[in-house]
């Protein structure tokens, strides 16, 4: 709903938000939704002419699990809700203003999902103590935020091509660029340096996920393996973009082989009942950084 490009942003900002009220209620219309959708061109279209399915099985889950899911959720709708309503009508959303408005939005998108998986994890290991559980809460936030930033950074020049900029315009005025100009052939060493900045800011971020994963019990090591996948590939991803001569350009669209996600399956595999093997991967698949306070 968020990433339509065919539905003006007031009419998505309010399918957004009447998604979110269909937490509480069974839907009095779920077809109003689904015609804007149909006949779907995409995979993600084709999941919203199904939201009376999806929302069957979320009302099939017992109350505390609905409960995991439906704050963030919520959070995540309004969230996009409010990103959607910066476009002026017939265009865009423009680029975020600056580093906190981009991560404000990796939030809205990522950070509450680690959110929810937390709590859904909690609800499945409800032995674990207050201090771990509220640990954990509180570096899901930089988890996600990480995640995300790493997928703005790798399809930066897709979304240009689209006519949609998540760099924020700050830091592209502080390398001497405006945002519209990246991948210039004229604007290489300055494309160069946004593009350094970001990516040393969402591995800072991903610190933040190197210590969720060490901070899962070590009992749990299929959880352990389900979060250190995502940030393994991620971390892979920003040290290949870093050694891209061609991506600065905007010619090349990074993408790990199958062959680099089977290894990195089975490195986490090995190391994720290990702490000290967990954070000795991480730094030998990308550059260590300082990591960032959590958020509170």
């Amino acid at each position: 709903m968020e990433d339509s490009a065919s539905l003006p942003a007031v009419l998505r900002q309010e399918l957004l938000r009447r998604f979110a009220g269909w937490l509480d209620a069974p839907p009095p219309d779920p077809l109003e939704m689904v015609r804007h959708f149909t006949p779907p061109r995409s995979a993600d279209e084709e999941l919203v002419t199904e939201v009376s399915r999806v929302l069957g099985a979320y009302r099939g889950f017992p109350e505390p699990v609905r409960r995991a899911m439906r704050e963030p959720v919520r959070e995540m709708c309004e969230g996009m809700a409010s990103w959607v309503a910066r476009a002026r009508p017939g265009e865009a959303a423009p680029p975020p203003a600056d580093l906190a408005e981009l991560e404000r939005y990796c939030w809205y998108v990522a950070g509450t999902v680690g959110w929810l998986l937390t709590d859904l994890f909690h609800h499945a290991n409800p032995r674990w103590s207050a201090e771990r559980y509220a640990r954990l809460r509180e570096l899901s936030h930089g988890f996600g935020v990480g995640l995300q930033l790493t997928n703005v950074i790798r399809d930066i020049g897709e979304d240009r091509g689209r006519g949609v900029s998540f760099v924020p315009a700050d830091l592209c005025a502080r390398m001497g660029v405006a945002p519209d100009l990246l991948f210039r052939p004229d604007q290489d060493a300055a494309t160069r340096a946004v593009l350094g900045a970001l990516s040393a800011r969402a591995r800072e971020h991903l610190h933040a996920g190197l210590e969720y994963c060490t901070t899962l019990p070590r009992t749990s090591w299929r959880v352990r393996l389900f979060c250190l996948v995502p940030l393994l590939l991620a971390v892979r991803t920003l040290k290949r973009i870093g050694a891209e001569p061609g991506y600065a350009a905007g010619w090349v669209r990074v993408k790990l082989s199958r062959r680099e996600v089977y290894v990195t399956l089975c490195l986490s595999a090995v190391v994720a009942p290990s702490n000290a093997l967990c954070r000795l991967i991480f730094r030998r698949l990308g550059p260590a950084r300082a990591p960032v306070p959590a958020h509170g």
